[in-house]
């Protein structure tokens, strides 16, 4: 009965699985679902990593500990997407989901005693519940995964009545499946486990050694992933990401009076029935401990839900303790809270139907149970309806991925979202097709990025123009930084989206792209048109020198030649041969070399192009991709070679004797007694939220740009 109700809600996108997903066109949050699930299929047949890509964002890549990536539940369906398609995948893990929260819901009031009828009237009204729904439809299975919170609730009773390895086991496992599928959804399911523990303490008196030890190592084993795989990505030593402010967890937060007004409380509280089950509770509450444990339950998630103050009234409220810990202060989303309470309210509704249905005649009792589920799946397809949408098939994509040709994809329109930021209107949502191509894009949504990333892609106007934003730069200006990010992610192609821009953006973008001569059209298909781009000879340790016909290669060596490319007109009175150039330092991770050190190396580098003097505009990648590095600079000095090769790359030349800036975290293994650099003290630097701690001691360190190879970008 459960399965069909959840197939009866799920109809409209039963038979279209391999070509439509959840949601509206506005609902653009299901494109990066299903890419995740893609990503995971790629990596498991690459032997990449799960928790970090380099297809998206590029060039820094995407650390996906920080990001609603759903790792558990796709590797349950990584067979279905080996065998048909990343989208298929996705649609039965959706499916999956809403089936598995009616049958852990069935089997945990089943635990707490109720009957079978009553269990799966419950488990329906839980199953198909506002707050669940509303995440199903817009393609957010993620976060309404509350069976595993059931499984876990399963687990841990079992745990408590009769400690045994088995139930250690599933309590573990629980949290772990938790925490790969949302941290959230670990978030929902120890708050649960809390309030559980706290119940049976309160009630039994008595939590022997057993018991103690059975839930200690429970909780070890879960927390050993959490602490060595996701603790670090939030903790303060780690690259800083943007944090939710405190308004933004009030903007997301319910009125109190929601859970009131009968347009709202389906959503806010799971639905009709479940309102009627919790005042009914009450009641009951003298005479039943289980329905007072489960009801207050809700209540407490009920109230986290209104978030740190209640609206209107600036009044503090529970929530805000969250805010303690670095890791929740990323959560944002308060009234996310009322899908893991609808579990304690549905609880509640199993518990007080059973005391009627258990007096009445088993035929009765059937067909009353049937009647309430078809009406919860009426209901819930009238409130929380299902809507499909699809995104055009382009053969043109597996042209390119079947093309031999290397190089990334600019898409276009391009756009950057994370949960607190963005570039653009909707072209984070082309990081869909990206499992269908396979090459590293720009594009992408992910739920948490460092501030960097924004401020880089935003120091590029040939960004700004391709994302339909406003800049005040020149074509020139435009032309030559769009050449610049041609050659910075290896572009070999360029896709423009014609439909999803308006008249003035395309005529924009067509602009840009008819000024840049490597741009040569390759197909078109629908409104897809695709560009191949040509990729230039650049020289590897010279620079071209300019001014008159002259183009002889002068070798970039030594101090005084660095003075002159990084900005200075003269030195020791002699002009320089460039006055104007635009400076990247870019970077290829090196193998097996430490987070440490590669901040360490790009921090050096960083102290020696700022104390030599540069004037320069300087883009610099994040510390996480920092192994060798490269200096590349791009001549802003001739107007008539825009679009043309005009960038070197350069070896890092010694630094002159006098130079004494320190030196960040670099180790001093495999350096000579002989280094003039040894007797500096090193400082060693701590991020935190609150800003930059120093602390100095002496170390042995040792050339900062010793160890450096130049690699081209």
């Amino acid at each position: 009965m459960l399965l069909t109700a959840a197939l009866g809600w799920a109809a409209p996108l039963l038979w279209r699985l391999n070509s439509h997903m959840p949601g509206s066109a506005a609902d653009i949050d299901v494109a990066t679902m299903v890419w995740n699930v893609g990503f995971v299929q790629v990596a498991i047949e690459s032997r990449a990593s799960l928790l970090y890509s380099d297809a998206i964002l590029i060039p820094f890549g995407a650390d996906l500990r920080a990001h609603t990536y759903g790792l558990f539940p796709a590797l349950l369906v990584y067979p279905i997407a080996a065998a048909f398609d990343a989208l298929t995948a996705f649609n039965a893990m959706l499916l999956l989901t809403l089936v598995l929260n009616g049958w852990m819901a069935y089997a945990l009031f089943r635990q707490i005693g109720a009957g079978a009828a009553a269990s799966t009237v419950a488990a329906t009204a839980l199953m198909l519940s506002g707050p669940s729904l509303d995440q199903l439809r817009v393609g957010r299975p993620i976060f309404a995964a509350i069976w595993i919170i059931c499984a876990a609730m399963i687990a841990a009773q079992r745990l408590l009545a009769k400690p045994s390895l088995g139930s250690l086991l599933l309590v573990a496992a629980a949290l772990v499946a938790a925490a790969f599928t949302d941290l959230q959804m670990l978030l929902f399911t120890v708050l649960w486990l809390i309030g559980l523990l706290l119940w049976f303490v309160a009630r039994e008196r008595d939590l022997d050694a057993s018991r103690m030890l059975a839930l200690g190592l429970a909780a070890a084993f879960a927390a050993v992933p959490f602490l060595t795989i996701f603790y670090p990505a939030f903790s303060a030593d780690a690259i800083p990401l943007a944090t939710p402010g405190y308004q933004e967890a009030v903007r997301y937060s319910y009125r109190w009076w929601d859970y009131f007004v009968p347009w709202v409380l389906p959503h806010a509280i799971g639905g009709y029935e479940l309102a009627l089950a919790a005042v009914a509770g009450m009641f009951f509450l003298r005479h039943d401990s289980r329905i007072r444990f489960w009801l207050a339950g809700a209540l407490v998630l009920f109230v986290l839900a209104l978030g740190p103050e209640l609206k209107f009234t600036g009044m503090p409220m529970p929530f805000a303790v969250l805010a303690w810990w670095e890791p929740l202060q990323q959560f944002r989303t308060p009234s996310r809270l009322t899908i893991p309470a609808a579990i304690g309210l549905a609880a509640v509704m199993a518990l007080v139907a059973d005391r009627w249905l258990s007096r009445w005649p088993a035929r009765t009792v059937v067909w009353c149970a049937g009647a309430a589920v078809v009406l919860r799946v009426v209901l819930a397809s009238l409130q929380h309806p299902l809507a499909t949408q699809t995104y055009p098939v382009f053969d043109a994509y597996r042209q390119m991925a079947e093309s031999g040709e290397a190089g990334s994809i600019v898409e276009v329109p391009f756009g950057v979202r994370s949960g607190l930021d963005r570039i653009g209107n909707g072209g984070e949502a082309l990081q869909f097709y990206q499992h269908i191509h396979r090459r590293p894009i720009m594009n992408a949504m992910v739920a948490r990025l460092p501030a960097e990333v924004f401020a880089f892609y935003r120091r590029h106007p040939s960004l700004f123009v391709l994302a339909g934003e406003h800049t005040d730069a020149t074509d020139q200006e435009i032309a030559m930084d769009f050449d610049n990010i041609l050659d910075l992610i290896g572009a070999g192609f360029i896709v423009i989206h014609r439909g999803m821009m308006n008249s003035k953006q395309l005529a924009e973008v067509d602009h840009l792209i008819a000024l840049n001569a490597r741009a040569t059209p390759w197909v078109t298909e629908g409104d897809l048109t695709v560009f191949r781009i040509t990729r230039p000879l650049r020289p590897s340790s010279s620079i071209e020198k300019r001014g008159g016909v002259s183009r002889a290669p002068v070798p970039v060596h030594d101090h005084d030649d660095w003075r002159c490319v990084l900005g200075h007109d003269r030195v020791h009175g002699e002009p320089c041969p460039v006055a104007r150039h635009h400076v990247l330092l870019t970077a290829v991770p090196l193998a097996g070399e430490s987070p440490e050190r590669t901040r360490g190396k790009h921090d050096a580098a960083q102290r020696y192009l700022d104390t030599i003097g540069q004037r320069r505009d300087a883009l610099t990648l994040p510390s996480t991709v920092m192994g060798s590095v490269s200096i590349e600079l791009w001549d802003l000095s001739d107007p008539e070679r825009l679009g043309s090769a005009s960038a070197a790359t350069f070896p890092v030349p010694p630094l002159p004797p006098g130079w004494r800036a320190p030196v960040s975290r670099l180790g001093a293994a495999g350096c000579g007694g002989t280094d003039p650099c040894a007797s500096l003290r090193s400082i060693s630097r701590r991020e935190s939220r609150a800003g930059r701690r120093f602390h100095e001691r002496p170390r042995a360190a040792c050339h900062p740009l010793q160890e450096f190879q130049t690699v081209p970008f």
